[in-house]
Parts: structure tokens; C-alpha cells; sequence
């Protein structure tokens, strides 16, 4: 029995002691090949009015198809072309009107680097709702997927990921952080696990948006500027032989203030966000 008590107690010690191994977390890059995911938001907010409180939801789900192009192995980037389509645009409340047309398809381009890092060259925007939604599709693109880690990491480590300044949506880059929490299989494929957290200022005035053309209201041309904050948590599940993001997951809990400029109006809004990005599985 002694022995016995020994022997545990020696590989407990083993076990401490035993360093966790360092992975170094990174993004295939392969020319011509087509990731297609599938966009689901849904926004439920309270806003304070002169008239009183009254709810708005705006729910939306989206097709975004990323082809990854030609492959610049020597700066370890590839070209990228993004198309996203809104398959399903609904609204509730003030926002009902604006929701009945759709945006059209946007298609982006940029680049890819092996951490997973998206930026997209600036394109002009459609004016309308378009501008608010289609217009912020670079910087939802970009901050959809998970950011890799430039060193190796274990599980615990942190680090920050980036999501650029874009008038769209921020006057000034955003960092959320990220943490490797630990690594399972989701229907045989390993995946790692990396949970997402921070808060993200918005800073957005629709008349500064490159090529963009005035917001068309039921009060006719419109001018809209939005400020605040949201607190962003949320949970990515990367591929471990890929580095692609198959799914991010998250929640923000957001307050604003949306000022209608033409008017001189403010709204003070309060609510939560929640969006879900699903890489969807190659039809055999």
C-alpha cells in the first residue's frame, strides 16, 4: 500500500511538472478555394423617445462567399473576394419601413494573411439601409473570424486581435481580446477553442462613408450619426489542420445614441446584438 501511495504521488509531481506544449495557430492559405459561411444577427433594442420607450428588432442572415485567389507565398498573404448577400432582412417598430428592401450583394476585395487577418479595399456604398448594413460589411467581414495569435500559444494564453478603423463603423482601431481556452472535436474535425472579449466604440456619421449617398427615410433624406459601446463576449472554434474560423459565436450588450441630424433628434438606445458565423460544410 505504501508503494502504491508512492507511486501516485510521483506521477502527480510528473504531472505538475510536465510544461504544457506551445502550438503555433495558423491559417492555410491555398489558391482557388471557396469558403461559404452563413450570417445570422439579431438586434433587440429599447429606445427612448420624446413620445415614450418602444422596442426595435432587426433580424437579418446572410451568405458571404470568401475565395481565396492567388497566393503571395514570399509576403504569406492571398488575395481574397468576399460576396455577401442578405437572404432574410426583417424589422419591427420604426425599422419595419427600412427593411423592406433588401441590399444588393457586395463583393469585396483584399487579402489574407496566415493568421487569418482580413482587410478590404474600400468600395463605394449604396446609400439607404444599404449604407448602414452593406456599408459596415468590411469591418463585420474582417471581425467575424478569429485573429491568430503571432507567437505559439498554450491554453490560457491572450492576446489582442485588431479590427481596423473604418468610417463605416470606428473612427479608431478596436482590440478585443482573445484567449485559447482549450481544444475539442465538433463532428470528428479538432477544432481549438478561443473565447473573444472586449468592449468596441462606435464612432459612425453617415455622410463621411466614402462614396456613400444620403440614408432615404420616410422623412426623406437623412443624415445619421451613431456613438457608444458595446460589450462583446463570444466563443470561435478554429480548425486545427486549417487555422479557419468554422464558427464565432457572440454576444454584445450595446448602448448608443443615434442622432438624426436633419431633425435635431437623439435617441438613446439600450439592447443586445447577437450574431452567429457558420462555415457551411462542402456538399460531397
Amino acid at each position: 500500500m505504501k508503494r502504491f501511495s508512492l507511486a501516485l504521488v510521483a506521477l502527480s509531481a510528473v504531472a505538475v511538472a510536465t510544461p504544457q506544449v506551445s502550438s503555433l495557430l495558423r491559417r492555410t492559405l491555398k489558391a482557388d478555394s471557396v469558403d461559404t459561411y452563413t450570417i445570422v444577427d439579431r438586434t433587440t433594442q429599447t429606445v427612448k423617445s420624446p413620445m415614450g420607450d418602444f422596442p426595435i428588432t432587426v433580424a437579418s442572415t446572410r451568405t458571404m462567399v470568401l475565395t481565396t485567389k492567388a497566393v503571395d507565398t514570399a509576403a504569406g498573404t492571398a488575395a481574397v473576394e468576399a460576396t455577401t448577400t442578405f437572404d432574410k432582412l426583417e424589422g419591427d417598430g420604426p425599422a419595419a419601413e427600412m427593411m423592406k428592401t433588401k441590399p444588393a450583394p457586395l463583393t469585396q476585395k483584399g487579402k489574407i494573411d496566415a493568421r487569418g487577418r482580413i482587410t478590404f479595399e474600400r468600395v463605394a456604398q449604396p446609400g439607404g439601409i444599404g449604407t448602414l448594413l452593406s456599408g459596415s460589411e468590411s469591418t463585420l467581414a474582417a471581425g467575424s473570424f478569429v485573429e491568430l495569435p503571432e507567437k505559439a500559444v498554450k491554453v490560457g494564453d491572450t492576446w489582442d486581435i485588431v479590427i481596423p478603423k473604418s468610417p463605416m463603423v470606428f473612427d479608431a482601431d478596436q482590440k478585443l481580446t482573445a484567449k485559447l481556452t482549450g481544444e475539442k472535436e465538433v463532428d470528428g474535425v479538432p477544432v481549438w477553442v478561443v473565447s473573444v472579449r472586449g468592449v468596441v466604440k462606435t464612432a459612425m456619421d453617415s455622410s463621411k462613408i466614402p462614396g456613400s449617398k444620403p440614408i432615404q427615410s420616410p422623412l426623406g433624406p437623412t443624415t445619421i450619426r451613431v456613438t457608444g459601446q458595446d460589450d462583446i463576449t463570444g466563443e470561435g472554434l478554429v480548425e486545427k489542420s486549417t487555422g479557419r474560423t468554422i464558427s464565432m459565436v457572440s454576444k454584445a450588450q450595446s448602448k448608443k445614441a443615434i442622432e438624426i441630424v436633419e431633425s435635431g433628434i437623439t435617441l438613446d438606445t439600450t439592447g443586445q446584438i447577437e450574431s452567429t458565423i457558420t462555415l457551411k460544410k462542402p456538399t460531397p
